[in-house]
């Protein structure tokens, strides 16, 4: 993102203007009211890079017309969009133009739109639940079974999908939503059920499919040796994917039950790559397309991504990457992206071609604090082809949208314009009963394997890097981190000589806070990984007099997990702690248990849907090479993209362990009830860590 940001390129250019398959020369129109000879200078495979002689005074404007003279496009013509240019002392034009097959549309107009408020049901829902979302272990499952279906591609694979109804299903409206990037058919449950209720109310029969991809996580095929965690997507390709939506087609035509062609697709981030060439493909079968934070092309997704790594560029110029983790995932670069290439899915060109053949109805929301996307990167690639029936909606959201009140509020967005393509009726998104949502997503968690967790191991690299450098100290060292750790600190209204107790400290990021604000107070920080608590000690050697640290595992004991005798602390700070822990009310009892009467606890926790696209481009826009090398040293400065991408890999699985179940992240009204519900008193809440807030902090006394 940040390299085509600042040089406005998909493609580094190349001199070998011999085997430019554009020629050495060619013919500009649009810069003046006669044609002009151009010599090429360099080249890519969408981006040329031009002389004019004598154009001194020529009016450049910013669209121009190609023909090429010779080489293997002569005779041919193409649009070209100018990025930079510039006159020599000797009056020759330079230009760098964006080549393309495809002309642009007017440009399409970006529509601002607020999100719904919330529903009276949805808060009565939201207090039901927030005591339950904090008990112990799972919730008890729904009575009823999961809807499971199994159909098959034209090359045999199973795919594994969820088909939910209301009425009728048989020749009504069907609703496919693909895989998102790293995702199963269970992560997008509540877009589905806020798509089923909106219909059900308007009372429309319909049915929404999920499934899950070809050698990607989930229980559909996956090839010889990419069953084991982790290694899923190493035979993964987009050319695959666009074939599972076509199978999820087939079986909703050919079923008895279904028999339908009157298909609307929902694709949800990256899906959108395959979405796009589906509904380019098949527009009898598919007719709407909903793409909800899309991604308009490969090539800038996998940029962004990686913090500015090319790898569709290197791939086109036979660079080899190997196995590589992209948010997460591990895939085989080598064999995902040639495939694209091959099958013209990767490039933004390649997007623009199968956007300008589309002619059903596209709807495209735009997330405003999205980090990954680039909205004029949208906007462009929706100016391509008809415009009569297309919709860019920009919400103020980011790209993470799955569970939280924030994501239902989007999702009644996408189900009404769903109800609007697919029937022609206007109807307000309908909010699902939250008690029965959860308990339904419980019930598709219980069908699956318990995620494994070796936590020692986890949160060490999670903390420190998984080569012991450099890990959570990154995203640290961003204003919007720093000033949230601040902003917890100040709520502990700390005193000269007050002890303090920081749960969870990690890497200390909190503690030459504490040691200011307790002038000759004690601070003790505790930890599960040993080697943390080092670094936190190491790099507040002033105050060691006054800091203590200890090694402790304090999930859930009945009989206190901290080792401290009762009422010996006169604030507790627990930090983005509680969302991991199995128990978080025993957890939330110890600590008042250490604290003394009227003694303060700040706790802290990322908020459901936390969104992992700002911070991580925050963290890497904020530390300049000077900033890296005073912060983790020479080595780990130049290695800094490099370890941001492993800290970002790791982050996304703290996200997938929220969806499987296995942490919970929690809202203000469920943290707030977690410290009432463990004895506390006064308790408020407040929102946190950027903006838009990525955490909510409580308070409360003993």
């Amino acid at each position: 993102m940040s390299l085509w940001t600042a040089e406005r390129r998909d493609l580094t250019r190349g001199g070998d203007s011999v085997a430019c398959p554009f020629g050495r020369e060619v013919l500009i129109s649009g810069l003046g009211e006669e044609s002009r000879h151009a010599r090429v200078l360099d080249w890519s495979p969408q981006g040329l890079g031009v002389e004019v002689p004598n154009a001194k005074g020529a009016r450049v404007g910013r669209d121009l017309e190609l023909g090429f003279v010779e080489g293997p496009r002569a005779g041919a013509g193409a649009h070209a969009k100018v990025r930079h240019s510039t006159v020599s002392n000797g009056g020759w034009l330079r230009l760098g133009l964006s080549v393309s097959d495809v002309r642009d549309g007017a440009s399409i107009s970006v529509e601002p739109c607020a999100l719904p408020r919330s529903q009276p049901a949805q808060l009565a829902g939201i207090a039901r639940l927030a005591s339950r979302r904090l008990s112990r272990g799972r919730l008890p499952t729904s009575a009823r079974g999961v809807p499971i279906y199994d159909f098959y591609d034209r090359k045999g694979h199973r795919l594994r999908a969820i088909v939910e109804s209301s009425g009728n299903p048989r020749g009504a409206t069907a609703i496919v939503i693909p895989p998102a990037w790293g995702k199963t058919k269970e992560t997008l449950q509540p877009l589905a059920a806020t798509i089923l209720a909106t219909f059900e109310h308007a009372g429309l029969p319909v049915s929404v499919l999920r499934f899950d991809g070809v050698n990607r996580r989930g229980e559909s095929h996956k090839d010889e040796g990419c069953w084991e965690r982790g290694r899923e997507h190493l035979r993964f390709k987009f050319s695959q994917a666009v074939d599972d939506i076509r199978a999820a087609l087939d079986f909703l035509e050919n079923s008895e039950e279904f028999a339908t062609t009157d298909v609307t697709l929902v694709s949800f981030s990256a899906a959108s790559v395959e979405a796009r060439r589906a509904v380019s493909e098949e527009p009898a079968r598919v007719r709407n397309w909903v793409s909800v934070v899309g991604m308009p092309d490969l090539q800038s997704t996998l940029r962004a991504t990686s913090g500015g790594l090319d790898y569709a560029y290197g791939v086109a110029r036979g660079i080899q990457f190997g196995l590589q983790e992209v948010l997460g995932v591990l895939v085989d670069i080598d064999h995902m992206s040639p495939d694209a290439l091959e099958h013209s899915l990767i490039f933004l060109e390649d997007a623009r071609r199968d956007m300008a053949s589309i002619r059903v109805p596209v709807t495209w929301f735009h997330g405003r604090h999205d980090g990954w996307m680039d909205l004029e990167r949208v906007r462009e690639l929706m100016s391509c082809g008809p415009q009569t029936d297309r919709r860019l909606l920009e919400i103020p959201a980011g790209h993470q949208l799955r569970s939280s009140r924030e994501a239902l509020r989007v999702f009644r967005l996408v189900a009404a314009e769903v109800v609007r393509l697919a029937t022609g009726k206007r109807v307000p998104g309908r909010t699902p009963d939250l008690v029965r949502l959860e308990e339904s997503r419980e019930a598709e968690r219980a069908r699956l394997p318990s995620p494994k967790l070796a936590p020692s191991e986890f949160w060490r690299n999670y903390l420190l890097g998984r080569d012991g450098r450099v890990g959570i100290d990154i995203v640290a060292a961003t204003d919007a981190y720093s000033d949230f750790v601040k902003s917890q600190v100040s709520l502990l209204e700390l005193s000269k000589g007050d002890r303090v107790v920081d749960l969870g400290a990690g890497t200390g990021t909190a503690l030459a806070h504490i040691c200011d604000a307790s002038e000759d107070g004690i601070a003790h920080e505790v930890d599960l990984v040993p080697d943390a608590i080092k670094r936190a000690l190491g790099r507040n050697q002033p105050q060691l007099a006054r800091l203590r640290g200890v090694a402790a595992d304090f999930d859930g004991s009945d009989d206190g997990a901290l080792p401290y005798r009762d009422a010996v602390f006169d604030a507790a700070l627990s930090s983005l702690v509680i969302c991991y822990l199995d128990d978080p009310i025993a957890f939330l009892r110890d600590a008042r248990r250490v604290l003394k009467p009227g003694g303060r606890m700040v706790v802290s926790s990322l908020r459901p849907d936390a969104d992992l696209s700002k911070i991580f481009t925050d963290a890497l826009r904020e530390i300049p090479p000077r900033r890296a090398r005073e912060l983790f040293g020479e080595d780990a400065a130049q290695d800094l993209f490099d370890l941001g991408r492993s800290f970002l890999s790791d982050g996304a699985r703290l996200f997938e362990l929220e969806e499987l179940g296995r942490f919970r992240f929690l809202d203000a009204e469920e943290l707030a009830e977690g410290l009432r519900v463990a004895g506390f008193r006064d308790v408020r809440t407040q929102l946190s860590f950027g903006d838009p807030a990525q955490a909510v902090v409580a308070t409360g006394r003993r």
